[in-house]
This record gives C-alpha cells, sequence and structure tokens, in this order.
C-alpha cells in the first residue's frame, strides 16, 4: 500500500478576495456567484461543496505550474471565508467520491505519466495503482465533465 494525502489550495492564496468589490472582482476576471444547488459547486480550498445561498468566486487558476508541455490553468470555484481543507493521510473527502474524475499522474518534471476517467468511487485503488509506478511523484485530479482541476494529491513517505 502506497500512502498518500489529498491537498486542497491554500486559503491564504484567495484570502484577498473577501475584500474587493464586485467592480474589482470584475476587473481581475473573477465573477461571484451564489450556489443554487448542491452538490454543484466545488470549493477547492475547503474541498466541501458550496450549501445553497453561500458566495463563491469563479476565478482561473494556474493549477499546475511546471516547466514542461503539460502545465495547466483553469476555472475553480473558491467559497468565500473558505479555511484550508485539513484532510487526513489516505482519506478521500466527499467531494471527490461523489464525482466523475480525470486522473492524472506526473513526474518530478511535471511530464504525465499515466491517465485515467474514474467514478469518484475508485480513486483510492486509483491512486494506491498509480503510486505503485515510483517515478509518478503526485498525481493531479480533475472533475471529468467540466474538465477542471479538482486537488492534488501527494505521496506520504
Amino acid at each position: 500500500m502506497y500512502d498518500f494525502r489529498i491537498r486542497g489550495l491554500e486559503k491564504s492564496e484567495f484570502q484577498y478576495l473577501n475584500d474587493l468589490s464586485d467592480e474589482e472582482l470584475e476587473n481581475k476576471g473573477v465573477v461571484k456567484i451564489v450556489a443554487d444547488t448542491s452538490p454543484g459547486y466545488p470549493c477547492r480550498v475547503s474541498l466541501e461543496d458550496a450549501k445553497v445561498g453561500e458566495t463563491v468566486y469563479l476565478l482561473n487558476y494556474n493549477h499546475h505550474v511546471a516547466n514542461s508541455p503539460y502545465q495547466g490553468n483553469g476555472a475553480i470555484f473558491v467559497r468565500k471565508n473558505a479555511e484550508t481543507a485539513k484532510i487526513a493521510v489516505n482519506a478521500i473527502p466527499d467531494q471527490v467520491l461523489q464525482r466523475k474524475l480525470s486522473i492524472r499522474g506526473y513526474d518530478k518534471s511535471g511530464m504525465m505519466l499515466k491517465c485515467k476517467l474514474i467514478d469518484g468511487i475508485d480513486i483510492k485503488s486509483c491512486i494506491i495503482d498509480f503510486f505503485s509506478n515510483e517515478k509518478i511523484e503526485y498525481i493531479h485530479i480533475h472533475n471529468a465533465v467540466p474538465g477542471c482541476y479538482s486537488c492534488l494529491v501527494e505521496r506520504v513517505r
């Protein structure tokens, strides 16, 4: 078995959004939305879906900063005042379990070595399978239908 930890984004990267006016948000290409369904607005900081009536920010984020052809960015949701998720070793957040996922395993230079489309319920066995390849340093999970970045999976050594 290979131990792992799922990580959301750090709240410190997004706290400034709470202090911006609607006009300032718009000038930065950020859209403020009030969640009208749940699940439906998966926060990349808390790794929880926003509740109906909760404010979320939709913004572009560079989720894979690498000197490789696989660097990437895309749209993500962040809940207003979200706290950084604290996920235990080998634990899977519900947000991940309930979606169709695209899993991408990368080596230390940011090159994709393996990818797979799965149901969220199968994520744990997929992570273990990916990490059985010692060259895979980290995994990105994407929500497959919209194609957006969800979270990072790191080896725990």
